[in-house]
């Protein structure tokens, strides 16, 4: 009988080990790395350029950027000149991302929206293990939240992918879905933190992760009302800054997660 329960002893001990080490990794992995890297790759910094002779000296100095897909976008923009691409329209003068995203810079553009799609969808999973939900609704906002998000980063890759000079309306047909996977995961993370919030009365820091999300959640919503209001009544240039300020704001969204 004791030799029997050793026998069950030695064959439990392995198990409780990986466990316990399996834990222990969990507990202290860097999870804030995944919105990092997803910042980085969405909106990151750029030091100086040199301003290409031509158009097609760019192509020199573009492997020599060490930044963020916006910052390179808009910096390459620029150093071109302002040049008006074939996706443009004729009384447009600022290019939209996704104009830039259509012409030499389409590898850089899908490249980094995948990036960023994956990055941002990992900090939506890693923050997770740090929820204690207790009540249904909040286990199911936070599904919702995650699945939007998944929703928004397979879109911001199919948008790039199927670029608005070949492919206009599955182009715009992705970025709306883009939008509103990542305002609608933003809005289910936001009334989460509300609900945790009111349960871990506790914890304030909940309440002001709270209010960081509703001011993210309130400016892109105005924004993208904005947005598509001025590309329906094609006042392209207006569009195309508010486009600009819109994903730039949406570089805290990571860390908000």
């Amino acid at each position: 009988m004791s030799s029997q329960a050793s026998n069950i002893t030695l064959n439990l001990e392995p198990t409780t080990t990986r466990e316990s080490r399996l834990q222990r990794v969990t507990k202290h992995f860097p999870y804030w790395i995944f919105p990092l890297f997803a910042g980085f790759f969405w909106f990151g910094t750029s030091p100086p350029l040199p301003l290409p002779s031509s158009p097609h000296s760019l192509l020199c100095v573009s492997p020599n950027i060490k930044s963020g897909m916006l910052w390179t976008m808009i910096i390459v923009w620029l150093a071109q000149g302002q040049p008006k691409y074939t996706s443009m329209s004729p009384n447009q003068r600022i290019a939209y991302i996704s104009d830039i995203g259509a012409d030499v810079l389409k590898p850089l553009f899908v490249t980094g929206s995948a990036f960023t799609g994956v990055f941002f969808f990992c900090s939506l999973l890693a923050m997770r293990h740090n929820h204690s939900l207790i009540r249904r609704l909040e286990r199911t906002l936070d599904v919702l939240s995650v699945l939007a998000g998944l929703m928004g980063a397979v879109c911001l890759l199919l948008l790039a992918v199927f670029d608005t000079r070949r492919h206009p309306s599955l182009h715009r047909l992705f970025l709306l879905l883009f939008m509103l996977g990542v305002v609608f995961s933003a809005l289910f993370t936001t009334i989460e933190y509300r609900r945790l919030g009111k349960t871990y009365t506790e914890h304030p820091i909940l309440k002001i992760s709270y209010r960081f999300k509703q001011a993210i959640v309130c400016g892109e919503v105005a924004l993208s009302v904005a947005f598509g209001v001025t590309m329906y009544r094609k006042l392209n240039d207006v569009a195309a800054i508010l486009e600009w300020c819109k994903f730039a704001l949406s570089f805290p969204l990571p860390f908000g997660c």
